[in-house]
């Protein structure tokens, strides 16, 4: 993904949920999602440097870790924060 500004990007997760290698310059969340996963690199907007990080990206001959690594944004998980910060502000509330 080679955009100039994104927020979070969903096909960014969509793709580490696939365990697949990416590529994408620095935007939005990319970054903080990716970092840690071998197989996935951030790069500038030089097309020499794109081209550099797909050949990687290319080369790397075996599943990412990347489902693994976005365990944090499960819908479930998300859901229950939420509910726990209703619950709070609903407990502040009722005092």
């Amino acid at each position: 993904m080679t955009s100039f500004r994104e927020g979070s990007p969903q096909f960014i997760k969509e793709a580490m949920a696939c365990n697949l290698p990416i590529v994408s310059t620095d935007i939005g969340d990319v970054r903080d999602n990716i970092e840690k996963t071998k197989g996935c690199f951030i790069t500038s907007f030089n097309s020499n440097d794109v081209a550099e990080n797909i050949r990687k990206a290319l080369a790397f001959d075996k599943p990412t870790n990347g489902r693994n690594d976005i365990k944090f944004l499960d819908n479930n998980l998300i859901a229950k924060q939420i509910i726990d910060i209703y619950r709070k502000i609903n407990s502040k509330n009722n005092k």
